[in-house]
């Protein structure tokens, strides 16, 4: 029968183990993963996962080494990213019913109607509705400061809205000139 401080080390390594799993590492059976190339890139110690660069040399000890390659650094940082996301989504500090979002693989923004598990389903103001998983959306704020209820047609609201969109003043020049020509006539 197993006592408690080995299922807590076997639990901790399967951690480790996940972790691996998800960065494409493959195990040797004693604690060291290897990349998909066949190069020592981490060691099992204590239940977490100790990188190291691709610099080791054969016969050396793995503690000699303290770099960590640059590309381990960049997945253990997209891994803490993803899961800072996902309990922020949990906890409901960002992405709730109501909020604005801008998906970021084709600049779609929509409000928020639904949450799921991991994704949001979401309406634009064209009433198109889209479905997209938490980590490719980013909270959006309106650009103009101006709700969409006071952009009616033929306001000075809609006017601010438009310039704030194309940035030119020729929308601005084209109103002052039919202004003009109203008010001659």
């Amino acid at each position: 029968m197993k006592n408690f401080s080995q299922f807590i080390s076997e639990a901790s390594n399967s951690l480790a183990k996940f972790n691996a799993k998800r960065l494409g590492l493959t195990s040797d059976g004693k604690g060291g993963w290897y990349n998909k190339k066949g190069e020592f890139t981490a060691k099992t110690e204590g239940g977490n996962l100790k990188f190291y660069d691709q610099n080791q040399q054969l016969g050396k000890d793995p503690d000699q080494v303290h770099a960590v390659s640059p590309k381990a650094q960049q997945r253990v940082a997209a891994l803490k990213k993803s899961s800072q996301v996902r309990e922020d989504y949990i906890n409901h500090i960002i992405f709730n019913e109501n909020d604005m979002v801008r998906r970021t693989s084709d600049g779609l923004i929509g409000r928020i109607i639904r949450r799921g598990a991991n994704h949001l389903i979401c309406v634009t103001e064209d009433d198109e509705m889209f479905k997209s998983w938490i980590h490719d959306l980013e909270e959006w704020t309106d650009i103009s400061g101006v709700p969409a209820e006071n952009r009616e047609i033929g306001t000075d609201d809609l006017v601010k809205y438009t310039m704030k969109l194309t940035h030119t003043k020729k929308i601005q020049n084209m109103i002052n000139k039919y202004k003009k020509s109203t008010k001659s006539s």
